[in-house]
């Protein structure tokens, strides 16, 4: 839980390397809330949003690349490196975060997955 910066164009608070600020405001019943982030952030990011009372909400999000791109990407590792597999099992990946653990014996069957 953060408390909205006292002035929304400036970060005001220090997070992990990134530097994040957020405020609210609004009139008339038309809210809003800003959250933004300079630098990276080395974990996912999860935004929630709840409300009191029922309406519409609009979310936008921009985002840019990680300049230079790091060789692995933070939270990546090496699929051979995955250890939920059993030893009769071994680890398949396909780019995204998802690992399956596939039987040892169906290994020469398997040429590539193709990512989602």
């Amino acid at each position: 839980y953060f408390e909205a910066c006292k002035d929304p164009a400036e970060p005001c608070i220090a997070h992990e390397g990134a530097d994040l600020s957020f405020s609210y405001g609004g009139d008339f019943g038309r809210k809003y809330e800003t959250f933004r982030v300079s630098g990276t952030l080395q974990t996912e990011l999860t935004v929630l949003a709840s409300t009191t009372a029922s309406g519409r909400a609009n979310v936008t999000y921009t985002y840019s690349p990680i300049v230079p791109c790091p060789e692995a990407l933070p939270g990546c590792a090496p699929c051979s490196l995955y250890s939920g597999c059993r030893a009769s099992e071994f680890a398949q990946c396909n780019g995204s975060s998802e690992v399956t653990c596939v039987a040892s014996h169906l290994r020469a069957k398997i040429k590539s997955i193709s990512p989602p």
